[in-house]
């Protein structure tokens, strides 16, 4: 016999596996969604803003009216000046937000009056005269304004896809609102100032009528006295004598005021009626706060500049007016008191007179001039509410031309809009990062419902001598029963495999017959293999079996690799390796997928039934059902058949017959089939 202890018996190759067709699956779902993903979130147009902030105070909280408070400037984009909130309006921190004035303000920037100005103040510039045309619907699209909660502050905002075009607009917005304003504060101030002018005339005409109709009225019914107790006939007819010493007593004070006004006019002492005090001193203040007013516009700006500002000229001027009101009120009530005394110092003397003539005609006329008394009282009471009514005119009038301003609401540009410098919206990169994350999940879902459609039971690669993990319930049929040391392993080799009842079958098991039907039909390596099958080995060892390993002279198979073990050679398989010449070799290198292919066919040139389920899975398994019917440990299997799944030795354990089981050398290894010594040839 030639050596060919170096030769391959059955040289293999590893077989490739086959393309991961999940993967690529993957990667085409992942890259579809990313691309079309990518594609929306980078073809967005950009969106740029530009913002300006304002804060506006309502008239209640502004803090204007009383004390000297310091006017600050800002400097506006033209570099001119314009002045700003009183640095005492924004500062105190007793001022709250006023929610409903800023509300208001914002309803009148997104007015169509503001609208109207902005579009017109903004196309009037050379720079913007490019710029894309905007009307009042474009302009409800681009602008927006948001209120700063717990602030009077109201943020401004251009959103649009034209930078160049948002700064600009949002800055001709705040310009046509102040200008609007300042039109607004112009005409109000004016319609007040005319109203009250009006009224005032009204009034002084209504004071000098009703004054001359009072001093009429008391001309005509001879009332001296203001007093109900100097001019009441009541008191004059309960006692004429006291009347008269009354009388006399008046006319002695009349006197002696008169006396004493005329001696405080020598000395030059202000005296006036008491009710033009008031008047006098408002005037007073008024004169004081002008001069006050003039020091601190003195101390803060030069003549020149004062002579250039018209409200600060105007200064001056109405201190003289306001100093030449005082000097003449002091000099018409001077007058008017000492007018008034002589006068009552004269009613005295004729009411002495009068009464010691008229003292018996006064009691009929007691009734009569009760009644001219009342209608006396009810006048001088109709004058002095119109003479107080006056007075609070000639107040506003006066509030209005030194602080015409006031009753508007202040306003500040706490920051004007410049040009944006990247896009607002939207975030690619971010958007970006959403869609790939996106993506990926999304592919992962789509794989696992992919995988758990199409979920199919898993057959072994006929490479694969390992059995699946099957679940049966019960074994029918005829087994051996009682003790295996009592039984005859050639009589338990003989008896023919009896189906099993299982959830999911075992590989189809070949009965003794079987096999050698299809040993007769198969070539001489079909054989080989066959008969390697049938002693243990594994696919994967029949390929790489060398025919040095194969002792001839010792009937024994010497198996390396994983699972080193020694198995018989039946004289069967024997006389198969005798017949191994070095032309059997093949040309193309012998793989699981050949021997399964060789034993197919023999499979079907046999004849038996189901040719389609016999492969070289089916023969291994026949091999180890085989030895564990004879009740071989299950511990020793692997010594036998090589490394073997836990898994699958439980599985076996169910066609184990009952009672203890059998070690190694106590059971017939060689398979009945390969026991006949006929030629194979």
């Amino acid at each position: 016999m030639p050596d060919n202890s170096g030769q391959s018996f059955g040289e293999s190759e590893t077989p490739k596996p086959p393309k991961n067709q999940r993967l690529l699956l993957f990667i085409a779902i992942f890259s579809l969604c990313l691309a079309a993903s990518l594609a929306y979130v980078w073809l967005r147009e950009p969106i740029y803003q530009s913002t300006a902030s304002l804060l506006t105070v309502a008239p209640e909280e502004a803090g204007i009216g009383g004390g000297n408070v310091t006017v600050h400037q800002i400097r506006t984009q033209d570099d001119g000046l314009v002045p700003s909130i009183p640095l005492a309006a924004i500062e105190r921190s007793e001022n709250p937000a006023n929610p409903e004035h800023v509300t208001l303000q914002r309803q009148i920037l997104l007015g169509v009056p503001v609208f109207e100005e902005t579009l017109h103040r903004l196309y009037e510039h050379k720079e913007n005269a490019g710029a894309p045309r905007l009307n009042l619907s474009d302009l409800r699209g681009l602008l927006s304004v948001d209120m700063v909660k717990g602030t009077n502050m109201v943020e401004m905002k251009a959103q649009g896809p034209a930078p160049q075009i948002l700064a600009p607009l949002v800055n001709a917005w705040i310009d046509a609102y102040q200008a609007l304003r300042e039109q607004t504060m112009r005409d109000a101030t004016s319609n007040n100032y005319a109203a009250l002018e009006e009224e005032s005339k009204q009034l002084e005409k209504k004071i000098a009528e009703n004054r001359k109709k009072l001093a009429a009225f008391r001309s005509t019914h001879d009332i001296l006295s203001r007093t109900d107790s100097d001019n009441t006939p009541m008191m004059k007819l309960k006692g004429l004598n006291e009347a008269y010493n009354k009388a006399t007593d008046e006319q002695v004070k009349a006197k002696a005021k008169l006396d004493a006004i005329r001696a405080a006019i020598a000395r030059g002492e202000p005296v006036m009626p008491p009710e033009d005090g008031p008047g006098l001193a408002a005037l007073e203040k008024r004169v004081q706060e002008l001069r006050e007013t003039l020091k601190e516009v003195k101390r803060r700006f030069t003549p020149a500049y004062m002579a250039m500002n018209p409200q600060m000229r105007q200064i001056p001027e109405k201190l003289a007016q306001a100093e030449a009101a005082v000097k003449q009120k002091l000099e018409y009530g001077s007058r008017a008191l000492l007018s008034q005394t002589e006068q009552n110092y004269v009613a005295a003397l004729q009411s002495a007179q009068e009464l010691r003539q008229k003292i018996a005609e006064m009691k009929m006329e007691s009734s009569e001039f009760t009644n001219r008394f009342a209608e006396q009282q009810a006048m001088e009471d109709d004058l002095k509410r119109l003479e107080g009514m006056h007075r609070e005119t000639q107040a506003k009038l006066a509030h209005i031309e030194s602080r015409p301003e006031e009753p508007y609401p202040p306003l500040q540009v706490v920051e004007r809009a410049y040009p944006p410098t990247q896009a607002f919206w939207p975030h690619y990169w971010r958007d970006t990062g959403i869609s790939v994350v996106a993506s990926l999940i999304f592919a992962i879902l789509f794989i696992w419902l992919y995988d758990y459609l199409t979920r199919m039971d898993e057959t072994p690669h006929p490479s694969q001598p390992a059995m699946p993990s099957f679940q049966f319930y019960s074994v029918q049929g005829s087994l051996p029963t009682g003790n295996r040391d009592e039984q005859n392993p050639a009589l338990l080799a003989q008896q023919e495999p009896t189906p099993l009842a299982l959830d999911s079958p075992f590989p189809r098991e070949l009965t003794a017959h079987e096999i050698h039907i299809l040993l007769d039909s198969s070539d001489l390596k079909t054989k080989r293999w066959i008969g390697l099958l049938l002693s243990g080995l594994s696919v994967e060892e029949a390929v790489s079996l060398r025919v040095a390993d194969v002792d001839l002279s010792l009937n024994r198979i010497n198996i390396e690799g994983t699972s080193p073990r020694s198995v018989p050679l039946t004289p069967r398989l024997k006389q198969a390796f005798l017949a191994f010449t070095p032309d059997d070799s093949p040309e193309i290198p012998i793989d699981a997928e050949e021997i399964s292919a060789r034993i197919a066919c023999a499979s079907f040139d046999s004849g038996l039934p189901h040719p389609e389920e016999i492969d070289a899975a089916t023969i291994r398994h026949t091999y180890i059902a085989y030895l564990v019917r004879q009740g071989i440990k299950l511990s020793e299997l692997e010594r036998i058949v090589g490394r073997f799944p836990a898994k699958n030795l439980a599985l076996y354990g169910r066609l184990s017959p009952p009672g203890p089981s059998l070690s190694a050398n106590r059971v017939t290894l060689e398979h009945p089939a390969l026991l006949n010594h006929e030629d194979v040839t």
